[in-house]
């Protein structure tokens, strides 16, 4: 399967951090949200309504330098040039989901059971057909031109000769 979710409803952040003391465990802020929630997933054995396990949560990922919440003893490089943050996940309640194996899409929204339960209903598939519709249109044409590459007007070249890359295919 893939994942492709929309119109996360909170996007949690992660450092990055000047000092490795600063910070805490990332994973307990993500399971203090999913905390909230309790998922009630059916088992349908019919093609069409069968969901995966997953339908949604956190998504998103877990930087290297996270480690040091873990295995302390783990030493992170003082430097960081690029300034990533250590965690970054989103929260959604619709999400695409590709099955790759029966080459199947489906849209699945949440509704939430806390409130109005029909309303919340009403809400998901409005999300569905929304997201569907949105699917359906057609991509506005590229700003880019097709054909040979370029940079700021000037041609993009690689940066290994021709005999070198043969070499290195042939290594």
């Amino acid at each position: 399967y893939s994942f492709i979710g929309t119109e996360p409803y909170r996007v949690f952040r992660s450092g990055p951090f000047n000092d490795p003391s600063e910070g805490a465990d990332p994973l307990r802020e993500i399971e203090d949200e999913l905390a909230r929630y309790r998922l009630s997933h059916p088992k349908d054995t019919e093609h069409k309504s069968t969901l995966p396990r997953f339908t949604g949560g956190a998504v998103g990922f877990l930087a290297y330098d996270v480690i040091r919440h873990f295995e302390p003893r783990v030493q992170i490089p003082a430097a960081d040039p690029q300034g990533l943050p250590e965690a970054l996940f989103m929260f959604v309640d619709t999400l695409l989901v590709f099955d790759h194996l029966k080459h199947v899409i489906k849209v699945v929204s949440h509704c939430r059971l806390d409130g109005d339960i029909e309303q919340s209903y009403r809400q998901a598939c409005w999300r569905i057909d929304e997201l569907v519709k949105r699917l359906g249109q057609a991509l506005p044409a590229s700003p880019y031109t097709m054909g040979a590459a370029t940079f700021v007007g000037k041609p993009t070249e690689s940066n290994v000769g021709r005999e070198r890359y043969i070499e290195m295919v042939d290594r």
